[in-house]
């Protein structure tokens, strides 16, 4: 109703309608809305049925091998995410429809029509691109199952004939099944976004549930026409053996956990027991059945976990049900199964108390339940009264940017300012309801725990966010003039168009020392990464952003890459693809792909060692591989600049390898040093998983392009022109990262400080000189192996040290100097006394090299 009346207002402000005609129109509001509301019902129950499907695999568990028991707070928090498609909502209704053509007249109501068409046409657009790339990244989820599932099947029965026939039949099944899947995940997938706010999309996308074959009719009607009889009943014999020692190991589990929840469910009995017996005042064999209902009620409680924890691992995905019982660990929410609310113990007091005492007992059910009250009350204020300032810290360069951008007056500026303090209140006030709110989704025990913490574990959502509640809205409504909201939409989408533009340089970016790609290249990726870069976005613009190099590698696979591979060469994408894969395995521990394996039995001090040796030759590997592509791009760029003859090529291609060599050698003799420190004492059984936790360590000087080597081999190889050349092809590469880097970092403060278009170009200008400068040192600083410093929200802002107090303050207004100094300055300036040490034993070092060179010569 509210969204009908303002588009009421709106309507009448577009024609200048007269106060009748608006009285008439806003009689059909209610019958508009009452029209839309059984319609946007069922879609909604559409929408949950779906989405709770989709989400149940995943919340039932989780990475650190704990399940979930999917409680009724999810469908509720999906109530506050739903958007209404277009069918549902009122002005979409007959009865709105005639009543507004009938009034601003035929010609401008199809006009209309027409504008709403487009736009849900370009939300549709959206949607299908975004699914596009989606599954194009994710497609391959399945693959390996679909391999995996064949094998199995293979290895279950006895071929009646050719076996090689026969594994290519499954196969095919196989990959028929999961096609099927996916078409299925994406039309689920489709149905959900349509109905989600598009800065959820690559949230809910991510749900869809992973292949399961024994649900597939494709796969269980195909089998029968693949396989034989007898085969048939082979598998399936497997299949059941298998599936009963799967639950047994579980049922293994539970066991070992059984101990434990039995004293949870204890301890909650045994305290309603005590406060009854000493209200009640209640003789030894009153007692005596209480506490004889008490045990009849946990041993319920037991079997009704039991089962609960049985149905949640039947429904698990199969690569979850593996990892479970891998881990031999587990936990689920025991909402809903509370020893003090079973018959056994409800019907056990009313049996046993005697109407006075019942009431004695009522009445103190009641003075526990109000002061229950309010220790929740005041867990929520606490926990409202520590987010206060973070609200205050992420919405405070949105008041400032408004203030500022639109250059308000004094008067103005404190009214925006009052609305923006109002609107963080209002956001508290809406966590507040929805803290309550899910509190009493939970289980006493739950409840209690975090009551005795005196904190909420509930985070925010979109309606907690301050632009989005009235005062703020109120703003752009009566303080702002239209013509000031006009330019601020307008400044709006040009920051939009500037971030999408810089992260996808940033893209760009991230590849290109890996690849080598001229200017030209450089601008047709950038063009071709667009649609990845607003997905990008979605992380990037949240208040502690934080993004890894395996985000970006997720982007760069999700890229058309047809349209790639008509930009790049074949030698260059080459290189694209495994920099690709090399990016892939950044980002996380291998511990979370990899299984470990079982020892066989008697392994000893040969086995230890041969896993050892193993990883370190593997890892040797990948750094050799990562310099390789390095210094292949840059002999590849540099050499055409400098017109290098095939020759000179061969032996600069020479010489990196053995530059490549001494930078290996020297890392390899630190990571094993590292790595068996860290496996000391390991045996048999634990040095595979205490290895898996060594992948990812890094020293910082690594580029073999750095090396004295490399650089002498330069000299000998190439004449002065050659080389002037060279090292000019090399510093315009450096300078495009730098400015990728620039532009995205000038992109973060941008809308944080509220800069206009002048201010950002001059502040992206001033960040391309520091990182110039101070570019290698900061590197130094942080080092960049799996999430570089410009992708994280506590040290993004470094190079802004490097910008002279004086300069930053020529580019900023005060308001936006405050901000920085306040918010952003101590962090970087944390890092900077060693930024700025690193820069001066570089510089030192770098200008007795060029002594000693000029002597030389």
């Amino acid at each position: 109703g509210e969204e009908l009346e303002s588009e009421l207002i709106k309507i009448g402000a577009e024609h200048s309608l007269l106060k009748s005609e608006m009285e008439s129109l806003a009689e059909v509001v209610k019958k508009a809305v009452d029209a839309a509301s059984p319609l946007w019902r069922d879609d909604f129950h559409d929408f949950l049925t779906v989405q709770m499907v989709r989400m149940a695999p995943r919340y039932y568990y989780n990475s650190s091998g704990m399940l979930q028991q999917l409680g009724t707070e999810k469908a509720a928090s999906i109530v506050d995410r739903f958007q209404s498609t277009e069918a549902t909502r009122p002005h979409a209704q007959k009865v709105w429809k005639d009543a507004i053509s009938g009034v601003i007249g035929k010609e401008a109501f199809v006009a209309r029509e027409k504008v709403i068409a487009e736009e849900n046409r370009n939300h549709e657009e959206a949607v299908q691109r975004f699914l596009d790339g989606f599954f194009k990244e994710n497609g391959t989820r399945n693959g390996e199952s679909a391999n995996d599932i064949t094998g199995e099947v293979l290895k279950a029965i006895t071929p009646d004939s050719d076996s090689k026939e026969l594994s290519e039949s499954l196969q095919k099944l196989a990959e028929k099944a999961v096609d099927a899947h996916l078409q299925a995940a994406r039309e689920d997938t489709a149905f959900v976004l349509r109905r989600t706010l598009e800065d959820r999309w690559t949230g809910f996308a991510s749900m869809f549930p992973p292949m399961e074959f024994h649900q597939s009719k494709i796969w269980r009607d195909g089998l029968k026409e693949v396989l034989s009889p007898g085969q048939l009943t082979q598998w399936n014999e497997a299949s059941e053996t298998k599936r009963k020692k799967e639950e047994e190991k579980f049922s293994n589990i539970l066991t070992t956990m059984e101990g434990r929840q039995r004293s949870e469910f204890e301890e909650l009995i045994d305290e309603e027991m005590h406060r009854v017996i000493e209200t009640t005042k209640l003789e030894e064999p009153q007692s005596e059945n209480l506490k004889k209902a008490a045990k009849v009620a946990v041993d319920t409680c037991l079997e009704k976990w039991s089962e609960a924890g049985l149905n949640i691992f039947r429904r698990l995905p199969r690569s979850s049900r593996e990892t479970v019982i891998e881990a031999n660990r587990f936990h689920f929410a025991t909402t809903g199964i509370e020893p003090t609310e079973l018959p056994a113990w409800t019907e056990a007091l009313e049996k046993t108390l005697t109407p006075s005492q019942q009431a004695a007992w009522q009445a103190e059910q009641a003075l526990w339940e109000e002061e229950e009250s309010k220790r929740i009350a005041e867990a929520i204020e606490n926990t409202a009264d520590s987010y206060k300032p973070q609200f205050e810290a992420s919405f405070d360069p949105r008041i400032a940017d408004v203030i500022g951008s639109l250059n308000l007056e004094e008067d103005r500026a404190k009214a925006v300012r009052t609305a923006g303090e109002k609107a963080i209140e209002q956001s508290l006030d809406n966590w507040k309801k929805r803290a309550r709110e899910w509190l009493d989704t939970l289980s006493d025990e739950q409840r209690r725990n975090y009551t005795e913490q005196g904190r909420v574990p509930l985070g925010f959502d979109d309606s907690d966010e301050a632009q989005n509640q009235p005062a703020w809205k109120e703003v752009f409504e009566t303080i702002l003039t239209e013509d000031e909201r006009k330019l601020w939409e307008t400044w709006q989408r040009n920051r939009e168009e500037r971030r999408r533009g810089a992260l996808s340089g940033l893209i760009v970016a991230e590849i290109e020392e890996w690849v080598g790609i001229d200017p030209q290249q450089w601008e047709k990726i950038a063009n071709v990464c667009s649609e990845q870069a607003e997905v990008l976005g979605v992380q990037f613009d949240e208040q502690h952003f934080y993004m890894s190099v395996a985000d970006i590698a997720r982007a760069l696979r999700a890229l058309d890459s047809k349209k790639i591979k008509q930009i790049l060469d074949e030698t260059q994408w080459t290189r694209w693809e495994k920099a690709i894969a090399m990016l892939e395995s950044r980002g996380h521990s291998r511990s979370q792909n990899a299984k470990i394996p079982e020892p066989p039995k008697q392994a000893g001090a040969m086995y230890v060692e041969n896993a050892i040796t193993e990883v370190l030759y593997h890892r040797n590997r990948e750094v050799t591989e990562e310099n390789l592509l390095r210094t292949v791009s840059e002999i590849e760029v540099c050499g055409k600049a400098a017109q290098l003859t095939p020759e000179i090529v061969s032996q600069l291609e020479t010489a990196a390898k053995g530059a490549i060599e001494v930078v290996t050698n020297r890392w390899d003799s630190d990571y094993t040093r590292f790595v068996r420190q860290r496996v000391r004492g390991a045996d048999a059984q634990t040095i595979h998983r205490q290895l898996a936790g060594t992948s990812n360590y890094r020293t910082r000087m690594e580029n073999p392009l750095d090396s004295n080597l490399w650089k002498n081999n330069l000299k000998w190889k190439l004449t002065p022109s050659q080389l002037e050349l060279w090292k000019e092809a090399s510093e315009k590469r450096s300078q495009r990262r730098n400015a990728a880097i620039a532009a995205m970092i000038g992109s973060f403060f941008e809308s944080r400080f509220g800069l206009n278009a002048d201010q950002a170009i001059a502040f992206d200008q001033k960040l391309e000189r520091s990182l110039e400068t101070y570019g290698p040192d900061i590197e130094m600083m942080f080092g960049s192996y799996d999430s570089p410093w410009y992708l994280q929200y506590y040290s993004i802002g470094t190079p802004v040290m490097g910008i002279p107090e004086k300069e930053l303050k020529e580019i900023l207004n005060k308001d936006q100097f405050d901000l920085w100094e306040s918010m952003f300055r101590q962090n970087a300036a944390n890092y900077w006394d060693n930024v700025e040490r690193y820069h001066d034993q570089r510089v030192k070092s770098e200008n007795a090299d060029q002594k000693k060179g000029e002597k030389d010569s």
